[in-house]
């Protein structure tokens, strides 16, 4: 195996392990042991991607509220409250790990 495949298993192996992918799955497991609450979340992330992208909707302040109301009652949960933070913190390490990659190669990307 030579060093670059041996040094990218080793990145996994190093996440997979690191807190913020265990917290994840962790919180995961919660949430996929009660059926209701995964059905819950994947509904308002529907939602919610429905209607970021249909920024243009009659009704977006009405459409707004009943998003902003009903993330709130679903994140009254600690459970789902605790998951998609989980969720977001890791989303968040990807982007940053994606940044740094992108920063520190020499790939021509200007044209994006």
């Amino acid at each position: 195996m030579d060093k670059l495949t041996q040094s990218k298993e080793d990145f996994f192996r190093a996440f997979e392990e690191g807190d913020i992918y265990q917290e994840y799955l962790r919180t995961k497991a919660v949430v996929d042991a009660r059926p209701e609450l995964r059905r819950e979340i994947n509904q308002l992330r529907s939602k919610n991607f429905y209607f970021h992208q249909n920024g243009g909707l009659a009704n977006y302040e009405e459409e707004l509220e009943a998003l902003a109301q009903e993330k709130e009652r679903i994140t009254s949960n600690e459970a789902v409250r605790d998951f998609l933070q989980a969720e977001l913190d890791l989303c968040r390490f990807v982007q940053q790990l994606a940044m740094e990659f992108m920063e520190r190669i020499d790939m021509e990307m200007e044209f994006i």
